[in-house]
Order: structure tokens, then sequence, then C-alpha cells
């Protein structure tokens, strides 16, 4: 979960860290670790949502289907 938050957090750092004079580029870097982390961990939460979904809806039709 935490690999592209963390390696898009170090491509961010690099760039913003050369172009940056103020020292600012520390602050966005937190700033952008926690916005990909929470968005990586929210993506992962709706994609478990819609599995879970798509499972009980598999079983309930398996269930619903006549036997012979």
């Amino acid at each position: 979960m935490l690999v592209l938050p963390a390696s898009f957090t170090v491509a961010w750092i690099s760039t913003a860290a050369a172009a940056d004079v103020t020292g600012l580029w520390l602050v966005g870097a937190v700033l952008v670790a926690v916005g990909s982390v929470t968005g990586a961990a929210l993506m992962l939460g709706m994609a478990a949502a819609v599995d879970a979904t798509r499972r009980r809806q598999r079983a309930s039709a398996a269930d619903a289907a006549p036997h012979p």
C-alpha cells in the first residue's frame, strides 16, 4: 500500500528541493506524503467494498439458482 505514495513523495522531493530556496519543500513533502497515503487508503477501501459487494451478489445468485 505504501509503495506508490512513498515513490511519488520521493519523486516530488527530488524536483521540489532542487528548485526551492525557501526550504518550504519540506512542508510540501509532508503534505504530498499525507495526501497520497490518504488517497491510496481511500481507493483501497473503495475497491475492497466493491469486491465484497460483488462476492455477496455472486453468493446469493448461486444460492438462488435452481438445483437439478
